[in-house]
């Protein structure tokens, strides 16, 4: 989405929700050409990443021990909770095939924080049925 939230002589500012890979730098410039002009950007700031928004940060004279997010905290907010045993914690690890692991069948569409006894071991996204691991995590020693 694009929305403009203000225009002043030859100034734009503009709120854009995109996906990742998208080149903001880029959108300008080609947005600027389309016009018939020239143009660049002024500021640039990203406010929100997937399901993290600026509101969920802390400032660094803010921090307290309650606004540093554990690894496993993150990976509940970034995908559904998904528990699994000792077993299927190693098959993701090793990075076998995971349309074969028999918990994750019949899983909907969605990013999943997989957890093996409360350790978190990986963000997981299914898309049509396609599993990927989006991030590993190690084991914990």
């Amino acid at each position: 989405a694009l929305d403009v939230t203000m225009l002043e002589s030859n100034r734009l500012r503009l709120q854009v929700r995109c996906g990742s890979g998208t080149y903001i730098r880029t959108l300008a410039a080609d947005l600027a050409r389309a016009l018939g002009t020239v143009g660049h950007l002024v500021a640039l700031r990203r406010t929100a990443v997937g399901p993290l928004a600026v509101s969920d940060a802390a400032l660094p004279d803010g921090l307290t021990e309650a606004s540093v997010w554990s690894t496993a905290r993150l990976l509940g907010h970034l995908g559904e909770r998904l528990d699994l045993d000792v077993a299927a914690c190693r098959w993701v690890r090793d990075g076998k095939p995971l349309d074969k692991l028999p918990p994750l069948m019949g899983q909907t569409d969605g990013r999943y924080g997989v957890f093996d006894d409360g350790d978190p071991v990986a963000l997981l996204e299914c898309r049509g049925g396609q599993w990927a691991i989006l991030r590993g995590l190690p084991k914990r020693p």
